[in-house]
């Protein structure tokens, strides 16, 4: 199955930066998305600064070897992202031949218009397909969230609960969290 996971960028200040909590949060669910999903092979992002520090914190756990910027995933128009989605598909057809996990960090207008799904800021949810070119197509694609892979291994509501909780918390330490800071410190303030 190929993984397309989406996040949408974390909180952010009046500048338009990624607040230091939501990176530390981002951290966390990209440490247990790895443990559960893998790691990913390329992060494609949006190059507004939100969504770049967003990515570059998650990079940090999922050691992706490519990070491409991508202009269409900032632009609001559901007329450029469709094209958009038939371009990613073949963009990974031939730089990520062998690609199970691609990655995703855009803004929710774009999310909406290809999933027809909404996600609150630092979210994430992942598409699966037999192939890449089905990823986008409703009918051929499964959407999971934290939330219902949490479900499927327990029928426990408060323990349901609790592990999602436990997803969304900032469990980084300290080491983490300095690690964190320097590269946030790479985008100038």
């Amino acid at each position: 199955m190929k993984k397309l996971t989406i996040y949408r960028h974390g909180e952010y200040d009046k500048r338009l930066h990624l607040l230091p909590q939501s990176a530390y949060e981002l951290f966390s669910q990209a440490k247990k998305l790895k443990d559960e999903l893998g790691p990913v092979e390329a992060i494609y992002v949006s190059p507004v600064i939100r969504a770049l520090q967003s990515a570059a914190v998650i990079q940090l756990v999922m050691q992706a070897e490519t990070f491409k910027r991508r202009p269409q995933l900032a632009d609001y128009n559901a007329a450029i992202m469709r094209p958009f989605a038939e371009e990613f598909a073949e963009d990974v057809r031939l730089n990520h031949p062998g690609a199970e996990h691609i990655l995703w960090v855009t803004h929710e207008p774009n999310i909406h218009t290809l999933f027809c799904k909404d996600i609150y800021m630092g979210e994430s949810f992942t598409v699966q397909a037999e192939a890449w070119n089905d990823i986008f197509k409703t009918d051929r694609r499964e959407i999971t969230t934290p939330l219902s892979r949490i479900e499927a291994r327990t029928k426990d509501s408060n323990e349901a609960m609790e592990m999602l909780k436990a997803f969304y918390c900032d469990d980084c330490t300290d080491d983490e969290r300095r690690m964190i800071d320097d590269r946030l410190s790479f985008f100038t303030y």
